[in-house]
């Protein structure tokens, strides 16, 4: 079994409070292996970070516009996963983010039956059916592909506002939800256009879709854009 591991909330955590990059690479070994891979009991594991450039930037102008940079406390972040790249402990994930890598690699595991395990604590990364593992939570939990996708349309519908993706105004998670709730997963991209085009019109719903859609997709392949 092949652990997946999106390393980046881990090299966060590792930075914290951290006084010199020496300690914030040992303090993330150490949080690694006792948190992240220790409990998963797999055979290998393949770990990604955050890497250069990211295709969503050109795609969506204003994606993640109200990040800030690290705090102090966690100011060793950046120099941190610098030097686990240079290190060779995780694979960063240029030109798009480590949650892509993450799906490709566990839509290529799916692909070919690999059991794998998705090793992170980013709900987005809940659009991946399979097995997961929550090191903050200390949980296995399993995603069935109905239940993937239909937490991917819920997200189109009501955006992300962490990254900065609008979604349909004044559509949270239980409006979305609703008008969801029956549909068929194959009928659930149609109910979701159907909403963008009902409430942007004819001329602009595919400009107002794309700009959530584009963050929100998370890739299965490397050339796995989102299409209307």
């Amino acid at each position: 079994m092949l652990a997946i591991i999106d390393a980046d909330s881990c090299i966060y955590q590792a930075a914290w409070q951290q006084k010199t990059l020496e300690s914030a690479l040992e303090n993330y070994k150490g949080i690694l292996q006792k948190n992240w891979i220790d409990p998963v009991w797999a055979d290998d594991q393949i770990i990604y970070c955050g890497g250069k450039d990211n295709f969503r930037y050109k795609l969506c102008p204003n994606y993640k516009a109200n990040r800030k940079d690290p705090p102090a406390d966690a100011s060793l972040f950046r120099p941190l996963m610098a030097k686990i790249i240079e290190d060779g402990l995780a694979i960063p994930a240029d030109g798009m983010e480590a949650d892509d890598m993450v799906r490709i690699k566990a839509t290529e595991c799916a692909s070919l039956n690999q059991e794998f395990t998705v090793v992170h604590i980013d709900k987005d990364l809940d659009c991946i059916p399979g097995r997961h593992y929550n090191p903050r939570k200390e949980e296995f939990y399993d995603i069935d592909v109905d239940t993937a996708d239909l937490l991917y349309w819920t997200q189109m519908l009501k955006g992300d506002p962490t990254d900065n993706l609008p979604g349909l105004p004044k559509i949270g998670p239980k409006k979305a939800e609703a008008m969801l709730k029956g549909v068929p997963m194959g009928r659930r991209k149609h109910r979701v256009l159907a909403a963008y085009r009902a409430k942007y019109g004819r001329v602009d719903w595919k400009e107002k879709l794309l700009e959530t859609a584009n963050g929100i997709h998370i890739l299965r392949s490397t050339d796995d854009y989102f299409s209307i």
